[in-house]
């Protein structure tokens, strides 16, 4: 059996130095599941918009021997919401707060279409965890024959830092990398600084909201792919991410030149992981994502780089 190694693809050699969001197809996780690696880790991120916490349908179905998590568990505390850890000390002692390991492989999923799963790789990633992919997807691996389960049968399955028995969850043994971490994410200083120099207009700049939003004022030169543009359908509720030559197709489309760095950003750095996790396979390099993206920005930052044009 062929052994999947969930790792973070090698940035490429730019000045960026960014990363993409590793995904793993049904298939692979499959296989995965098969070698009964004991550091394997599976994480259900589901996030419903009818309900505050996940948790309660996570209870009713989820993958065999998942456990629920909430990627806010892993976000620092700002005005803003989920802002990414401001240093690895801070996002190591939470993540070992949630019993998880520096060696585990990681597979994070979500079971409706793809929302919390890519925004929680991307903050894994962003810190150099270096087994760590999104499930693409849920349904896929269903239809494949996947063992899923409900209820509460594992006492450690509801992975939440504020639970009563987080202290003794502490993994002391979590470890920084020796490689340095791939630049993934920009702040608010950085993005100004892009638009104040005017290198903004060497970048794509890709605005990942829905278009109403986008049209009512968005960042000069952005450009609109809200996440169904970059997912597909096949038939069987099955939603995964377009292939290359559709993906190539959507940014050619789009006026996207796939040679030069890309800049990304949504409401709160949710959506805009989403479109990142798809369209890296086919930039040259990766997406950076604008951490406090537009509920940031449209406190903070300047006006004049916004625009409704």
């Amino acid at each position: 059996m062929r052994n999947i190694e969930l790792q973070v693809r090698p940035p490429s050699a730019v000045i960026l130095m960014s990363a993409t969001i590793p995904t793993i197809t049904a298939v692979e996780f499959l296989r995965l599941q098969s070698e009964e690696d004991s550091n394997l880790v599976v994480l259900d991120c589901t996030i419903l918009k009818s309900e505050s916490n996940g948790y309660d349908n996570y209870l009713l179905e989820h993958i065999k021997n998942a456990k629920y998590f909430h990627y806010l568990d892993v976000t620092s505390k700002s005005l803003y919401p989920s802002m990414m850890p401001k240093s690895f000390s801070e996002f190591s002692d939470k993540v070992g707060k949630l019993g998880i390991k520096s060696t585990d492989k990681i597979v994070i999923y979500d079971r409706v279409g793809f929302l919390g799963s890519p925004r929680a790789t991307f903050v894994f990633s962003s810190f150099n965890h270096p087994y760590v992919a999104c499930l693409d997807s849920y349904e896929a691996y269903k239809q494949l024959g996947g063992a899923i389960e409900s209820g509460n049968t594992n006492s450690l399955d509801k992975l939440m830092l504020n639970s009563s028995d987080s202290e003794n969850n502490v993994n002391k043994s979590y470890a920084e990398s020796t490689d340095k971490p791939p630049k993934m994410w920009f702040n608010l200083e950085e993005v100004v600084n892009l638009y104040k120099s005017g290198d903004y207009k060497n970048y794509n700049v890709i605005d990942t909201r829905p278009e109403s939003m986008y049209l009512e004022s968005h960042l000069i030169s952005a450009i609109n792919i809200p996440p169904p543009s970059v997912l597909t359908d096949n038939g069987s509720n099955v939603k995964q991410f377009k292939d290359k030559t559709q993906l190539k197709q959507l940014l050619i489309g789009k006026n996207v030149d796939m040679a030069k760095p890309t800049l990304m950003y949504c409401n709160t750095a949710t959506t805009a992981c989403v479109v990142k996790a798809a369209i890296d396979s086919v930039l040259l390099n990766p997406a950076i994502i604008y951490d406090g993206s537009m509920t940031e920005y449209k406190s903070v930052g300047p006006k004049e780089y916004l625009t409704s044009q």
